[in-house]
């Protein structure tokens, strides 16, 4: 699983900054422009910059500025000028057309019935949506006004009015007017009155809830080229839209809305709501949706955790068909979003909303300031449908990379998976999550060789017994994972890899290091492909020319657990899942012990194990206020193991 952003969207408060419609029909106008002019081209690509934590105010504060005096882009974050786009676009250069133009000029009202100034309109030729100039297709209104230079033709047009107020001036825009077609064919006028932004974004849940985003989806289609796509997201505000009861007669329109709600303070059990709801191509009605329970999966967050803190929770998704897990776009993603979480502590999800038979979900939180957050990847889930899920429960130890969804094409926007054992040809890649807990997807933390959660690790990589690669393990992180790759040598051979990490702090003073070794057989192969949703390529959607390796995996889950990482003292029962890789070709497992101590590994005692076939319990008996230590092995019919320690793997109570 890789440790990568999702769910980024720009956030300012005009289509002048905002820019996602040149993103979308594959050009970048450059950011700039005075009042009811093109702006002017050049400076730097912001891409990620933009994505990065505590930009969204930094926009929204520039954005005040800019409104305040009617100009944007010139200066602050947009000093220069600046092109916001894709990553990996360049700006497109295009011709005027040699067709006559005429003059349309579009008319905008504030709430309070004035002529508006500062606020913005974008403009989309539906026959073709390539037609128009990126950069002229974007204006500002000024005194009421905002003029453009088009040919004649059929027009989809947007305003986006700031009606709320930040440090005294109008801010991001929280009122869209959308006109879904009208007529060009000389000279034309055309008003836009936010008042017709009537329609607030209101979604009713079973339970009482309150509002923490709001998200809103528009996609325009028209006779060629490809769909514009906007995404209307004034964090922390609500939105108004204005209905659309007539269809366009030329290419279609389609809105889909999305919120997160949080239950009201106090509750011993908080709650989130994560909806989206994504309406039938045509209009635009009103946004008033009542959340049915039938159509919400319930999932049951859990968080261990032995030191008592005030975290974050963002949970996000989408539905299938309307989303870029299954399209070449955006539309319909449900931004991550949550509520504060008090650690250790139990959430209630409830996801859903469109009545869909299938929906993609992924959680995450913030244990703590500073600390990377948790990562969970994504699974589908049903209406309907109740499941657990446990963050953190220990012990925490080395972990695989997994898939709960195989979807297609969702790998473009999220990254590829790779088995965490693959080879390709004679290079084998090596992708380890260093503190994972036992719930295939998780990512619990990251290792980092400096600061407050400071980790120290090695590893270590033989072929037939000879060395072929050693190093810091802290230092081969990337994302916050294990990752390196080695050269073999082409004859059938075994492998050994050990990694070995140490992680003391205060914030995590349980599994506070592993040592893991993992044995398995490896060859060549010609012609071999990943199964549906691996690939062979990080961070590219490859699945073919690679094997995944047959490296064996554990899964602990220790009975009576408290959410703070303690089990009551006394009988222990630790329940042992052995495996392999989820790609690989597995052979049964044949043998699997445990042992434990309670001196931190200078004395060892036997559990008595029972079970096979990978499925094992362990018991022995613990006392009062110890810290147990785990070592474990498994092996099997292949002559593959896994063995492992794990130091003070989870607290007995006192």
């Amino acid at each position: 699983m890789h440790r990568r952003a999702v769910g980024v969207a720009v956030r300012a408060g005009t289509f002048g900054a905002l820019a996602l419609v040149a993103a979308a029909i594959g050009v970048v106008p450059p950011a700039g422009a005075a009042p009811g002019h093109p702006p002017t081209a050049g400076g730097p690509a912001l891409g990620a910059d933009l994505a990065a934590p505590g930009r969204g105010a930094a926009l929204d504060r520039q954005y005040v500025a800019d409104h305040a005096r009617d100009s944007y882009g010139s200066d602050g974050m947009f000093a220069g000028g600046t092109t916001i786009g894709l990553a990996g676009v360049a700006p497109a250069v295009r011709p005027r057309p040699a067709v006559p133009m005429h003059t349309l000029t579009v008319k905008g009202t504030n709430l309070a019935g004035r002529p508006d100034t500062g606020d913005g309109v974008l403009l989309l030729n539906v026959d073709n949506t390539k037609l128009l100039d990126p950069v002229a297709s974007q204006q500002t209104f000024y005194h009421g006004v905002a003029k453009f230079s088009v040919p004649a033709g059929h027009y989809f047009g947007i305003g986006g009015f700031g009606s709320v107020k930040l440090q005294g001036h109008p801010g991001p825009a929280t009122r869209y007017v959308v006109l879904p077609q009208f007529t060009v064919t000389g000279n034309t006028t055309v008003t836009m009155h936010e008042t017709a932004a009537d329609s607030k974004v209101t979604m009713v849940t079973p339970r009482p809830a309150t509002v923490l985003t709001t998200d809103v989806w528009l996609r325009r289609t028209g006779t060629s080229g490809p769909p514009l796509l906007l995404e209307l997201y004034p964090v922390g505000h609500p939105m108004w839209i204005s209905p659309a009861q007539v269809k366009p007669t030329v290419g279609t329109l389609q809105v889909s809305v999305n919120q997160h709600l949080e239950s009201r303070p106090g509750r011993k059990v908080p709650y989130e709501y994560t909806l989206s709801y994504t309406d039938a191509p045509g209009t635009i009605p009103v946004q008033r949706y009542v959340v049915s329970a039938k159509d919400l999966a319930t999932v049951h967050e859990r968080f261990y955790q032995p030191v008592t803190a005030s975290g974050a929770w963002a949970f996000n998704g989408s539905f299938t068909g309307t989303n870029a897990n299954n399209n070449a776009d955006w539309f319909g993603f449900i931004e991550p979003a949550g509520p504060r979480v008090k650690l250790p502590g139990k959430l209630t999800e409830y996801a859903g909303g469109a009545g869909s038979a299938r929906m993609e979900w992924a959680g995450q939180y913030g244990p703590f300031p500073g600390v990377p957050a948790v990562l969970g990847d994504t699974r589908l889930l049903h209406p309907g449908e109740h499941l657990t899920d446990n963050w953190s429960a220990y012990p925490l130890q080395p972990g695989v990379n997994a898939l709960l969804t195989s979807l297609p094409n969702m790998f473009w926007m999220m990254g590829a998976n790779i088995p965490s054992a693959v080879r390709a040809g004679n290079t084998l890649q090596l992708e380890v999550d260093p503190f994972d807990d036992n719930e295939p997807g998780h990512q619990i933390g990251a290792v980092a060789a400096s600061g407050p959660e400071q980790a120290t690790g090695s590893y270590r990589i033989e072929q037939n017994g000879t060395t072929i690669a050693s190093g810091d393990a802290v230092a081969a992180a990337q994302f916050g994972e294990f990752y390196t790759k080695v050269t073999l040598s082409p004859k059938p051979s075994t492998i050994r890899f050990s990694l070995n990490y140490t992680r003391a702090s205060r914030t995590f003073p349980l599994s506070t290091a592993t040592s893991t070794v993992w044995i398995f057989r490896s060859a060549p192969v010609t012609g071999a492909t990943v199964p549906p949703g691996w690939s062979c390529v990080r961070y590219t959607y490859r699945p073919h020319g690679c094997m995944a390796q047959p490296m064996m995996t554990l899964r602990y889950a220790v009975a009576h657990m408290r959410l703070d990482g303690a089990a009551p003292a006394g009988r222990q029962v630790l329940h042992l899942t052995v495996g392999h890789l989820q790609a690989a070709t597995a052979s049964n497992v044949t043998t699997a012990s445990v042992s434990v101590s309670f001196d931190g590994g200078k004395t060892w005692h036997a559990a008595q194990v029972t079970g096979h076939d990978g499925s094992y319990a362990a018991a022995f008996t613990a006392p009062a206020g110890a810290k147990v230590t785990l070592r474990t092995s498994a092996a099997d019919a292949a002559g593959g193991s896994v063995s492992e320690i794990i130091a003070n793997a989870y607290q007995i109570a006192g």
